[in-house]
């Protein structure tokens, strides 16, 4: 879940967002039985100009129907009556010295407000960053709350500068994610590793509260030679005991041999949580089994989350596309990280007709409306 911004502008070492709608929710047909994030309302208060501040907040998905809201302003109501019918308001009597809180009305029961936020002066949130090296800027971001306190936190991967396509060689700089708050504290940075490509289609790393736990998961694919958010090279399953220092790269930069992991990484900290071997493998005979034999359509990489049985989240990673379209469900539940089940164009009956298509990305959604 992704709080929704629109990007105006990228320095290298800073972002900025424009706020349009902040931090709201998906809304799902059924909400009772389905693990979510513990999240608390992503209050906003946005300076408008004169007395004017503008506010937002979050709705859940499995907010009663009948929902309403107050707004204070320190210890003062904004509003006239409970808000029924939106999650933003504009107070024409604030300042930028104010504090604003929002309590949710549940069965006529006004609940305890979350911690009272400040008014940002402009409608951009600048967040400095701490790059890598000059040739790094920040490319994808996830969020979820990785530390647990009901707030979104950022999961940056920076891209060098010499990052290549699929279809182009050469030889590129390791990858990294860095994770920070909405402060600018930098939480952790997890390396890569020489033997994860640069480039657009290879790193598609999923944030989420997969065990339910208050805590954020980070879930990539890792090679040898990666370092967690502490420091460490992998160390857990198929990475016990690899050669840390090898370089799988090719003279055209393409990684088609060494070990490729699916690696659980704690939110809060960036410790290795579990590390298995990828599924599926690339194999021995790309031409075959992909399409073409130089790395191009076997590192085309998607992933996603969704409710698969409609209960708990399940991680998504797709592998290849253009010819053979793989995907690979997993469960991170009481520390293990679980194969669901695998989806193969190629082998698995009845999905011939994936064969030779192909997008740039995923989305799981409830097609036939029965809550998975």
């Amino acid at each position: 879940m992704k709080p929704r911004f629109r990007e105006i502008n990228m320095a290298p070492h800073v972002i900025y967002f424009f706020v349009t709608l902040l931090f709201s929710s998906f809304f799902f047909n059924t909400f009772s039985q389905r693990q979510m994030e513990s999240l608390d309302r992503g209050l906003v208060a946005v300076s408008t100009g004169g007395n004017n501040v503008f506010l937002s907040w979050r709705m859940f998905g499995n907010d009663p129907s009948d929902i309403a809201f107050n707004v204070y302003r320190g210890t003062t109501k904004v509003n006239s009556s409970p808000i029924t019918t939106s999650t933003n308001l504009i107070d024409s009597s604030g300042s930028l010295t104010a504090k604003y809180s929002v309590r949710a009305i549940i069965n006529g029961i006004e609940h305890t407000t979350d911690k009272e936020v400040s008014v940002w002066s402009s409608n951009v949130l600048t967040i400095n960053l701490q790059r890598p090296s000059n040739i790094y800027a920040p490319n994808d971001i996830n969020v979820g709350d990785l530390d647990g306190d009901g707030e979104y936190e950022l999961v940056v991967k920076y891209e060098p500068n010499n990052t290549k396509d699929n279809s182009q060689s050469g030889i590129v700089d390791k990858v990294y994610l860095h994770a920070y708050k909405l402060n600018g504290k930098c939480l952790w940075k997890i390396d890569l590793g020489v033997n994860i490509r640069g480039g657009a289609h290879y790193t598609q790393h999923q944030v989420y509260d997969y065990d339910g736990d208050g805590f954020a998961e980070v879930v990539c694919k890792t090679a040898p030679g990666t370092k967690d958010g502490t420091g460490t090279f992998l160390r857990l399953g198929p990475a016990a005991n690899d050669n840390d220092n090898a370089d799988y790269r090719n003279s055209g930069g393409y990684i088609l041999t060494g070990p490729e992991y699916l690696t659980v990484f704690e939110g809060k900290t960036g410790k290795e949580l579990a590390t298995v071997n990828y599924v599926p493998a690339r194999g021995s005979s790309l031409k075959a089994d992909w399409g073409d034999d130089y790395g191009n359509r076997v590192d085309r990489y998607n992933s996603t989350t969704a409710w698969l049985d409609g209960k708990r989240p399940s991680i998504v990673f797709q592998r290849g596309y253009y010819y053979r379209l793989t995907c690979a469900a997993w469960d991170w539940c009481d520390g293990k990280l679980t194969q669901r089940w695998l989806i193969d164009s190629r082998k698995t009956p009845g999905y011939s007709s994936m064969n030779d298509q192909g997008n740039h990305s995923i989305m799981a959604a409830d097609a036939d409306n029965d809550g998975k």
